[in-house]
């Protein structure tokens, strides 16, 4: 039955960015190819859904691999700014990153922690619609590394705090739940934690707890 359910939101939630890429490849073969502003507008478009599809299929492969963390050292505030120029639909929200100690290399497994990354900052550009602010603050405790990560949206709904983690469990208008869930299961496999905190600013708040080896 779970299979059955996780299937069929994958599946609706795939069509919808192939839905728009072919939408707009429509457009560009049957639209004046004169317009030069409408054209970047729909390879725009066709851009942003193959991310989109990319992001799914890329939790979903996280998920059936189950990999072990090839761990080394890891520029996090480099990565968080690589991740947010290539996000899609983040032209008008701000990143701001405060390390301490800068630059931050925290010890994890490249790919994975950009997953998490990646998943905490889709949640956040959706639930702030691409014009917010994507925050991340990082300092270093004698055993491990404690990262912050929240933004300005309008935070997680008190009835599924508690479940936020588990699968096909979303308070966004699309998305196949899956994104917390292999953020837990990555920072799970890397020996560390992560939950939900209240934060005085608002919006939604996850504090990532890493050990140094």
């Amino acid at each position: 039955a779970a299979i059955g359910q996780i299937s069929a939101s994958i599946a609706h939630d795939l069509r919808n960015p192939l839905g728009a890429a072919s939408n707009a490849i429509y457009y560009l073969r049957h639209g004046s190819t004169k317009d030069v502003s409408k054209t970047a507008e729909y390879l725009e478009i066709i851009d942003q859904e193959i991310g989109v599809a990319n992001r799914i299929i890329g939790n979903l492969l996280e998920m059936a691999q189950d990999r072990e963390p090839a761990k080394q050292g890891v520029d996090l505030g480099r990565a968080v700014e690589e991740l947010f120029k290539a996000a899609p639909g983040a032209e008008q929200m701000r990143c701001r990153t405060a390390m301490c100690p800068d630059p931050f290399l925290v010890q994890a497994d490249p790919d994975q922690l950009r997953r998490v990354i990646a998943n905490l900052l889709s949640n956040a550009l959706q639930a702030t619609k691409g014009r917010g602010q994507f925050l991340v603050e990082a300092s270093r405790g004698p055993d491990g590394d404690t990262i912050l990560f929240r933004d300005t949206g309008p935070g997680i709904p008190p009835e599924i705090r508690q479940s936020v983690f588990e699968p096909l469990v979303t308070h966004q208008t699309h998305g196949t739940g899956l994104g917390l869930t292999i953020c837990r299961e990555i920072v799970r496999r890397h020996g560390g934690a992560i939950e939900i905190i209240d934060h005085e600013e608002g919006g939604a708040a996850f504090e990532i707890w890493l050990p140094h080896q």
